[in-house]
């Protein structure tokens, strides 16, 4: 899938960063086809720039996430529950950087995102698990005792948009391909994966995708879904309309 991205100003990633501080913030995931997406490109160009490095405004992600024995961040995602966990080692190929990203659910159901550059290696070694130990007990008042393991490596291309006001983010993911010791699989490649970070989840990105007879989609998770269609789980139950949508199999 192409966008059309020449409408849109571009933007610094410093001064994206420095705009879009929403480290806590609600998430609405979105399953969109290239002519809604599209028609809702237009739309937001005026209020809208796109990260722009060099020229370039689709980056490559390479991310591999993390899981213990029984799949406890799937199950807890599966779950629904509040107190959940999601363990990341992402690298920014473009950039040649990678982060340890920890993902926890705050007060309100609001995601918590915390950051950890990384050496050369780019791997999980003892002081990483320190600082997701860290970040867990802050957060939750409470020990992170699981036993941590790669478990699906998923990569795509991401463009990524920010509000000229109020901090809003929208990063668009195309090209979705999921890896594990099952095998490989990859996403439809007429739709993509819509993200919009606002506070409350009332952006104005959600207000066009809206109108554009677009809906956020529940377990939408890349990770989940990546879990589900290779078959590491058993059970992929409330995953099943997003995979649906994302055009993959379990």
């Amino acid at each position: 899938m192409e966008l059309d991205l020449d409408r849109f100003a571009g933007i610094g990633l410093a001064e994206l960063d420095e705009r879009a501080k929403l480290h806590e913030r609600t998430d609405q995931k979105y399953v969109v086809p290239a002519s809604a997406l599209d028609a809702a490109l237009a739309e937001l160009a005026d209020d809208f720039d796109v990260l722009d490095i060099d020229g370039r405004r689709s980056f490559s992600y390479d991310s591999v996430y993390f899981d213990g024995p029984g799949l406890p961040s799937f199950v807890h995602h599966r779950q629904g529950r509040r107190l959940r966990f999601k363990v990341r080692i992402r690298n920014y190929v473009d950039a040649g950087a990678a982060f340890l990203e920890v993902k926890l659910k705050g007060k309100r159901r609001a995601t918590v995102k915390r950051r950890l550059a990384l050496g050369p290696s780019g791997e999980l070694d003892a002081s990483g698990v320190a600082f997701i130990e860290g970040v867990y007990a802050a957060l939750y008042a409470r020990d992170f005792d699981t036993a941590l393991a790669p478990s699906v490596r998923v990569r795509y291309h991401r463009t990524t948009l920010v509000a000229r006001r109020g901090g809003e983010r929208i990063t668009v993911d195309r090209d979705v391909a999921f890896e594990g010791d099952a095998g490989q699989i990859a996403i439809d490649g007429g739709v993509a994966i819509v993200e919009t970070k606002s506070h409350g989840g009332r952006g104005l990105a959600d207000q066009v995708l809206r109108r554009l007879q677009q809906r956020p989609v529940a377990h939408c998770s890349k990770y989940c879904v990546g879990v589900s269609a290779l078959g590491i789980a058993d059970r992929d139950g409330p995953f099943r309309p997003a995979m649906t949508l994302l055009g993959v199999r379990g």
